[in-house]
């Protein structure tokens, strides 16, 4: 039987987890002209209605980059994304090779820990939610992440036993 706090803690978690501190750059980097899809990541991600882990248009920006050097325009469209329209990461049908590329390209622009704790604390507060994060680790919380994106449902059900063990050890 599920926890119903820990499936809780899960949903936030899984929130948290559709994608995003900041990516740095030199001249060559400021240079760079993104197309259309990147465009349209980026606003994606940027949005706050989407619930990304993105705190400022500038992981935003990182994110989308990242994502489209690692996979390319084309493979992004015949994914279902377009200038127009960024599907959801679950519905996209990633491989497990290409959910370990969309977990590269937000890890090299965020801090997905911070952006679990963040969105954990405004359920239990800030300092459950640290001891749930650190409790976790930052191997878990990708994870997480990675279960989600690929539908894995096996990690899933692994991953809340690892979260409500956590939540445990944190007394909530």
């Amino acid at each position: 039987m599920r926890n119903p706090l820990s499936t809780r803690l899960i949903g936030a978690a899984v929130a948290v987890t559709t994608l995003a501190a900041g990516c740095g750059g030199g001249d060559a980097e400021q240079a760079h002209e993104p197309g259309p899809i990147e465009l349209a990541l980026a606003d994606y991600f940027a949005d706050p209605a989407n619930d990304t882990p993105v705190a400022d248009q500038a992981e935003a920006d990182c994110t989308a980059k990242e994502i489209v050097r690692l996979f390319g325009e084309d493979e992004l469209s015949a994914l279902g994304v377009t200038a127009d329209h960024v599907p959801e990461i679950e519905d996209m049908g990633f491989s497990d090779q290409q959910v370990g590329w969309v977990l590269s390209g937000f890890n090299l622009c965020t801090d997905l820990t911070q952006a679990m704790t963040d969105a954990l604390a405004e359920d239990v507060g800030d300092e459950a939610a640290a001891c749930v994060t650190d409790a976790l680790g930052e191997t878990v919380i990708n994870e997480i992440i990675r279960a989600q994106w690929a539908n894995d449902t096996a990690a899933l059900e692994r991953t809340q036993e690892a979260f409500g063990i956590a939540a445990g050890v944190c007394g909530l």
